[in-house]
């Protein structure tokens, strides 16, 4: 058992302003790392990344006590290119 929080990720490139919003799962297990679950494709595999259809993205762990927690990057607009992408995100329990 343990605690799943939702991370919601925005994306807005300030280059040609293609905007995207993803969410994903973070099921953080009592005893054990963190499982990710994409929240538009939850047949993912656990730690999978959330996923841009807008944006192309690489993803490191990033280690948070017991939990490993994914950390952007890198992000760029496949619309125009530009690395001059504002991203923010918040979570919600």
């Amino acid at each position: 058992m343990g605690i799943i929080e939702k991370k919601i990720y925005n994306a807005h490139c300030l280059h040609c302003g293609t905007s995207e919003k993803v969410s994903s799962l973070d099921k953080v297990a009592s005893s054990s790392h963190s499982s990710y679950q994409n929240a538009q494709n939850s047949h993912h595999s656990q730690n999978s990344m959330t996923h841009f259809m807008k944006f192309e993205t690489t993803w490191e762990a990033r280690e948070r006590g017991k939990t490993s927690t994914p950390k952007l990057k890198s992000i760029v607009c496949k619309n125009c290119g530009s690395s001059d992408v504002k991203t923010e995100y918040k979570y919600k329990v």
